[in-house]
């Protein structure tokens, strides 16, 4: 039998960059190893891929998941979000909340996942609790109710005073171990400061405990307990832990707490199904597991990490990946050890299982058991990609090697996407920011060795006409036998943008035969794919089709086609054809400090600032921005705003690329078709 539901629990460890997570996560698993790191990580220093590890004894088991801090890889942080019972966020003692923390708190609480804070780095001489539990307030908007206190910082912090216990724990080392003790007098005052506050605060969300408290009776270490855990799990309380995972001090207190206050899996699950319904958490419910994370190497192959949401899985289960209707079978299930992956006959509701050689498998895929096959369990939403690239191999040989690659880079982040795009004949991957797009190249590089290029995406711009114009096309072609003849007379004249293509029938009398009107339309809708100024596809005019003529022998289908491009052709050249440029609606949240900066940035763009809003950021500026200047916005608005500024985008409409630019773009277009030309 496995270990009880009741006895389970999986835990985020969340923050950004530089706060300790890494450190935090190896403590809580009692490992003297580092948390084994890919190469790009090694590189630069921190979590770039969340990894997930079991901690098991005989009495419990937790799973911790190590997350990544920069909002490149937010998506990743989400999946980890939703399959956990509670979240750590992991708060720097020397400079408390900051604004880049508090899009990840927001993302915690868009789950309502409970959330316990730990204020690391005491040891630190900078550090400062008091003023901590003061930015949560200030930055996070949330009262953070301090259970553990520090005894000294810097070199002089030995430990902790928990106000629950009402004792002392010192650490001589790094072992973890604590000496428990009576709080010595030197420290009374101190904790009988938080003390008051803890009981107070936590005694007032209990009407019988507030009663108690208020008629002088004594609160027990497990009143108090029950009451913070249920405000814990309706996020109306969130406890602080404090400690150094350098020193190792307070990992203890902080790993006791996932027990006391973290709601277990049959109290509280973040995933549902998509047609709403509840998953039922009882073990002996039909298997619906959520696949959270995935990860390919080049020896080992492809893992799925899997959160079992329902039921019970063995290796003889009938299962199904819900979300391509593909059975699935497995031969092991696995369990993520800190030192491997470890057998196991079967799991059950609230475990986190490992399965291999599922190659239909990736993150966001559902399994169900065969009786549930059409249950398919919500997915982290689809990220907002801002960043484009496309994608040039220096071997033209290699490109589906590339794409085969990309495939696989994707499986295991699914934040990025790429496409072909048929019109510029390029292979275009995307993402969140310039750190994702940086790790890419270099996995290409380094791990599928691929040498490629990264450059902005060409840009698709359109053609259209200024004014109306009335035209002939007339194709006559006699060479022995039965000869070729059409005739047609066409108004062109331009419609308002986004208004597409019109095609009106205005024939009278028979003059053109019905059978033949479709073959002109065909035959200029053939010749819009491409443009007089510089070969783009034509949008938003009208065509009508008033007159002409036809021979009872030598009139055909494709004779009036090319009677129609004739027609077309004259149309664009007298018809005052301009260059359209694509025009995005753009959404920059920045803080109120750099406002100023980000709206004379985007005027210089040729930009037109639409409005202004405030948001949880601070504030969002509305803007109308052309594609072509936004090509390199995602680097350039991280530098301008160190790293706060965040921004969406999407297409809007098309405009008239202001004349000084036009020359250039026919140019470059024309050298860039006949490379590709060359090049095939």
């Amino acid at each position: 039998m496995g270990m009880p539901i009741d006895k389970k629990r999986v835990v985020t460890v969340i923050s950004p960059d530089g706060n300790g997570k890494t450190s935090i996560v190896k403590r809580l698993l009692g490992v003297k190893e580092d948390i084994p790191v890919e190469p790009e990580e090694e590189k630069r220093g921190y979590t770039l891929s969340s990894k997930t590890f079991v901690s098991e004894d005989k009495e419990s088991e937790f799973a911790v998941i190590d997350t990544p801090g920069s909002l490149n890889y937010i998506n990743d942080v989400i999946n980890t979000i939703m399959v956990s019972n509670g979240a750590v966020y992991v708060l720097d003692a020397t400079t408390g909340a900051t604004d880049q923390g508090s899009r990840l708190w927001r993302r915690i609480k868009d789950y309502n996942v409970p959330t316990i804070i730990f204020v690391n780095m005491m040891d630190s001489d900078d550090a400062d609790y008091d003023n901590s539990l003061e930015s949560l307030r200030n930055v996070f908007k949330v009262s953070p109710l301090p259970i553990a206190i520090p005894v000294g910082k810097g070199t002089e912090f030995t430990g902790v005073i928990n106000l629950i216990t009402q004792k002392l724990y010192t650490y001589k080392d790094d072992s973890g171990k604590a000496k428990e003790e009576a709080i010595p007098e030197q420290y009374k005052e101190l904790f009988d400061r938080y003390r008051e506050k803890m009981v107070e605060a936590v005694v007032e969300t209990d009407e019988k405990l507030m009663e108690k408290y208020f008629e002088g009776g004594e609160i027990s270490d497990s009143e108090l307990r029950s009451v913070l855990g249920r405000s814990v799990k309706n996020r109306s309380a969130f406890p602080v832990f404090v400690g150094s995972s350098q020193k190792n001090i307070g990992i203890d207190l902080l790993k006791n707490a996932f027990f006391y206050y973290y709601p277990a899996h049959n109290e509280f699950n973040a995933i549902s199904f998509e047609d709403g319904e509840t998953a039922d958490t009882n073990p002996n419910a039909p298997f619906a597991g959520y696949v959270f994370k995935t990860k390919i190497d080049n020896y080992t192959g492809k893992t799925n990490y899997i959160k079992v949401v329902s039921g019970s899985i063995n290796k003889s289960s009938k299962l199904t990946v819900a979300n391509i209707n593909s059975s699935l079978k497995i031969s092991k299930i696995y369990k993520p050890l800190a030192g491997g992956l470890k057998a196991v006959e079967e799991a059950s509701s609230g475990d986190i299982i490992v399965l291999d050689k599922c190659e239909e498998l990736k993150t966001g895929h559902s399994v169900v058991d065969s009786s549930i096959s059409k249950k398919i369990l919500k997915s982290a939403p689809e990220p907002k990609r801002v960043l484009n690239y496309a994608v040039d191999v220096t071997d033209k040989k290699l490109e589906e090697k590339v794409a085969i690659a990309l495939k696989k880079i994707i499986d295991e982040d699914p934040s990025i996407g790429y496409t072909r795009i048929p019109e510029t004949k390029e292979l275009v991957i995307s993402g969140l920011g310039q750190l994702q797009m940086d790790v890419v190249k270099e996995m290409l590089k380094e791990k599928y060795k691929l040498d490629v290029i990264f450059r902005p995406p060409r840009i698709q711009y359109r053609e259209t006409i200024t004014k109306s114009v009335q035209v002939q096309g007339r194709h006559k072609k006699q060479s022995g036998g039965h000869g070729q003849f059409a005739d047609t007379w066409i108004k062109a004249e331009p419609l308002s943008r986004n208004s597409g293509f019109e095609f009106v029938d205005a024939i009278v009398g028979g003059v053109i035969p019905r059978n033949f009107i479709p073959s002109v339309e065909k035959g200029i809708k053939k010749s819009m794919e491409k443009g007089t100024v510089a070969g783009y596809p034509v949008i938003d005019f009208k065509v009508t089709l008033y007159d002409g003529s036809h021979h009872s022998v030598d009139s055909s289908d494709m004779a009036f086609q090319i009677a129609g491009s004739i027609a077309y052709k004259k149309a664009m050249e007298e018809a005052g054809p301009i260059l359209l440029e694509p025009i995005m609606n753009i959404r920059v949240s920045v803080p109120e400090e750099f406002v100023g900066s980000i709206t004379n940035d985007l005027s210089g763009r040729r930009g037109r600032i639409t409005g202004m809003d405030s948001n949880d950021e601070g504030s969002m500026v509305k803007a109308q921005v052309p594609l072509s200047e936004l090509s390199s916005y995602a680097p350039e608005l991280h530098s301008m705003t160190k790293g706060l500024g965040v921004f969406e985008m999407e297409f809007a409409t098309y405009e008239e690329l202001p004349s000084q630019f036009v020359n250039k773009i026919v140019d470059d277009t024309k050298k860039w078709r006949e490379s590709e030309e060359s090049a095939h």
